[in-house]
């Protein structure tokens, strides 16, 4: 089965969530193996909040997500933790 996943801006890493294979950018038409089971996906855009969706796996669609900004100061990526020094 095929699915259209687009987001909003476009260009989000697409990740499976249980293997972490990354299966490409959006906007991209997927197939997916049919199964009753949906099949959770992370949208990843820097500068974005992330996002995990189940797509789907029982017949073609279309999936669309809206990806947050983060607040401003905020890049967690970047971030360091307090009082990790040399740890």
């Amino acid at each position: 089965m095929l699915v259209g996943i687009g987001s909003v801006p476009p260009g989000a890493r697409m990740v499976r969530v249980c293997d972490g294979f990354v299966l490409g950018n959006t906007p991209e038409t997927i197939e997916f193996r049919r199964s009753t089971e949906p099949v959770p996906i992370r949208f990843e855009l820097e500068g974005y909040i992330p996002v995990t969706r189940a797509v789907s796996a029982v017949e073609d669609g279309e999936l669309w997500i809206a990806l947050e900004p983060l607040p401003k100061g905020r890049h967690p990526a970047t971030e360091k933790s307090k009082g990790s020094r040399g740890h």
